[in-house]
């Protein structure tokens, strides 16, 4: 868990704009095959990352994808961590603030890329493999 979120974090980022409708969102996320997307200010700034979780529990409310905006589906504060932050630091920001995402960017705004609790999951789970190898080879 010492390793850099950037070992861990989708490097292959698309943004919309905060007045992209979610139809837009909703083509820029299936042209990406990501499964979140930050959503941008008019300045350039990351605003929230919205999630293929997001879409979903939007499609249940039966608005119209054509008139809602893509702020719209913002619903947990934005995290954004820096590239050589550990995963342990991160996963704490993330389960402290109760948010499954956050955002990689570096001190100049360039995003770096995207972290979901299901990529430290992930990791987690190697690291658990790795340690029940060696115990399974010093039996």
């Amino acid at each position: 868990m010492e390793r850099p979120i950037s070992a861990l974090m989708e490097a292959h980022v698309a943004t919309v704009k905060m007045d992209s409708t979610v139809e837009s969102l909703q083509r820029a996320l299936a042209e990406s095959r990501l499964s979140r997307i930050p959503v941008v200010d008019p300045q350039g700034d990351v605003y929230c990352i919205v999630s293929a979780s997001d879409i979903e529990l939007f499609r249940t409310q039966k608005r119209d994808p054509k008139r809602v905006r893509a702020w719209e589906l913002c619903n947990h504060p934005l995290i954004k961590v820096t590239p050589d932050q550990t995963v342990r630091d991160v996963a704490r920001l993330m389960i402290g603030k109760g948010v499954p995402d956050a955002i990689v960017m570096s001190g100049d705004r360039t995003v770096h890329g995207t972290v979901s609790s299901l990529d430290i999951m992930a990791e987690l789970l190697r690291l658990s493999s790795g340690q029940v190898e060696k115990r399974q080879q010093s039996a």
